[in-house]
């Protein structure tokens, strides 16, 4: 188990495609929500960026995107699933994931973030704003600012 103080010793990077991390992300999350979008398999300015890893020295939580159109045909980004491993959370590895995710929305002309999510919390105290709760779920936004 991670100690508070470590927790900066966490990376976050881009998911390798073709390892056991980015397959085992994968199944947490099918095996938590079921289907889900599929995940990205390169980065690139046409379609959702790839997932986020965080790694102590294995894979210890996740961030993926999706991308849908607003009543306009725009696209919107969506982070689609953030997970940490039980063992990991409360520790600021999804504060970590999000951080990133922003960072990486900005990177690719995003000028804004939503979430439909079970931990608004974890978004709010990220400066992002509720739009919507849906019983236990809240959509989430953020404006990004390059």
């Amino acid at each position: 188990m991670i100690f508070m103080e470590s927790v900066e010793m966490i990376k976050i990077m881009n998911a390798d495609v073709v390892s056991n991390s980015y397959r085992e992300f994968k199944k947490w999350i099918t095996d938590k929500w079921g289907v889900v979008e599929e995940l990205a398999t390169e980065d690139n300015d046409y379609g959702n960026p790839l997932p986020l890893l965080a790694f102590d020295d294995l894979v210890v939580g996740g961030l993926s995107f999706a991308t849908n159109k607003d009543d306009d045909g725009n696209d919107m980004l969506w982070i689609n699933s953030l997970f940490v491993v039980d063992t990991y959370r409360h520790l600021g590895i999804g504060t970590k994931l999000v951080l990133e995710a922003e960072k990486k929305a900005i990177a690719h002309g995003v000028k804004e973030l939503f979430a439909y999510t079970e931990i608004p919390e974890l978004y709010k105290k990220l400066s992002w704003v509720v739009l919507e709760v849906n019983g236990e779920n809240s959509v989430v936004m953020k404006r990004l600012n390059k």
